[in-house]
């Protein structure tokens, strides 16, 4: 078994059961794989498996929002694939960002340096991917570079946030008015005049 299909395997394993009943032994009893093979393949123990399975996760979300951009051929569409997949990630990928949001939670007053600096890497990957993507597909150029990171940051960040509010209240968002509202923002901001 590969690198690549292991963590598939454990993404899976946590979105089913979340990262606080992951164990090397869970996922060596669900696919038959030794620990002496998991601790191989990640000598930093579980908690590296559970960034890089996470990290896997971010990157599968990435892909799958530029194979959208891609084989999409007008611009003002593209626009909506790029924002309803950055900011509206809760629609799509729900146990995704609460796994990455768990993660959080679970290190915010801690001194686990290693989990920190993983999720902030994690993060910046979809910054410059949004970044990437605005660039090499939408071929926008009127937007100054830290005009553009900025609101990449912010659409990143509206997705936690939107996530965030709907485990509390989902009945009480519009998902639909919501996806128009920050559609006209982000066509108004990416389309519009130059940005200083």
């Amino acid at each position: 078994m590969n690198r690549k299909r292991i963590l598939k395997i454990t993404a899976n394993e946590i979105l089913r059961n979340g990262i606080n009943k992951f164990t090397f032994q869970n996922l060596s009893n669900n696919t038959g794989l030794s620990n002496r093979m998991l601790h191989a393949y990640f000598p930093l123990g579980e908690k590296e498996l559970i960034l890089d399975a996470i990290e896997y996760m971010a990157q599968t979300w990435m892909d799958d929002i530029e194979k959208k951009i891609i084989s999409e051929p007008e611009l003002e569409q593209k626009i909506q694939i790029l924002i309803t997949g950055y900011a509206m990630g809760t629609d799509f990928f729900p146990q995704s960002l609460s796994t990455y949001i768990d993660l959080w939670h679970e290190i915010k007053n801690s001194e686990d340096m290693y989990t920190k600096q993983r999720l902030a890497f994690i993060y910046s990957l979809y910054i410059n991917h949004f970044i990437g993507l605005v660039r090499d597909y939408l071929k926008l150029t009127n937007i100054t570079e830290p005009m553009l990171k900025a609101f990449a940051t912010i659409m990143t960040g509206l997705s936690d946030g939107i996530h965030i509010q709907s485990l509390i209240s989902k009945e009480n968002i519009s998902f639909i008015d919501l996806r128009k509202v920050i559609n006209q923002i982000s066509l108004q901001f990416l389309l519009g005049e130059k940005h200083e």
